[in-house]
């Protein structure tokens, strides 16, 4: 049995646990346009969530519905490629978490002035090598240390980073050239 319901006459907290669990697009693309910015917020984390409405969210006056919008991994490359432009420092470090970002916006937000967006992508993990690369040059000891110990860092940036003038990358360069992984050699 289906049950409609007059959007209109629930309260903004009882709309935005619809728009959480709801899977039906028009009712989403609806939710979208809500006044409510924790509607629109629960809109913009649905994974239901088309990336047309995404996209039109995308626009929101609010920063945190555009910050989730950037976090969703529904939301076209596009959008994405905007977002990581955004004025706001959150809505950056949104999209420089998410693994569906474009190539060229990762390795633009590596020069971000933010050191939140610039750590922010320490958890990408479809972080490119050119981002590694600049990151590998970072003031931020706490970043280069992480490019020190990241799986895809080439061993050309691992030597460099070797030589580092702080001591904990030099360690953490040198633990990762001297890594090697196990070979199990089957019968």
């Amino acid at each position: 049995m289906e049950v409609m319901v007059n959007m209109a006459l629930l309260m903004p907290e009882e709309r935005a646990a619809v728009a959480r669990v709801i899977d039906d697009n028009i009712a989403l693309d609806e939710l979208a346009q809500d006044e409510s910015e924790e509607v629109r917020i629960e809109v913009a984390d649905n994974t239901f969530t088309l990336a047309e409405t995404l996209s039109h969210l995308a626009d929101d006056e609010s920063a945190s519905v555009r910050s989730v919008v950037a976090g969703n991994s529904n939301t076209y490359a596009e959008t994405l490629r905007i977002l990581s432009q955004d004025s706001s420092v959150d809505v950056r470090a949104s999209v420089a978490v998410n693994p569906n970002s474009p190539k060229d916006a990762l390795i633009s937000l590596a020069y971000d002035p933010s050191l939140d967006v610039r750590e922010s992508l320490m958890y990408n993990e479809c972080l490119p090598v050119e981002a590694i690369y600049v990151l590998s040059k970072d003031k931020n000891v706490r970043i280069r240390s992480f490019i020190a110990e990241h799986a895809d860092t080439p061993r050309p940036v691992l030597i460099a980073l070797a030589n580092d003038k702080r001591g904990v990358v030099r360690a953490t360069a040198q633990h990762s050239l001297e890594w090697t992984p196990e070979v199990k050699l089957v019968d």
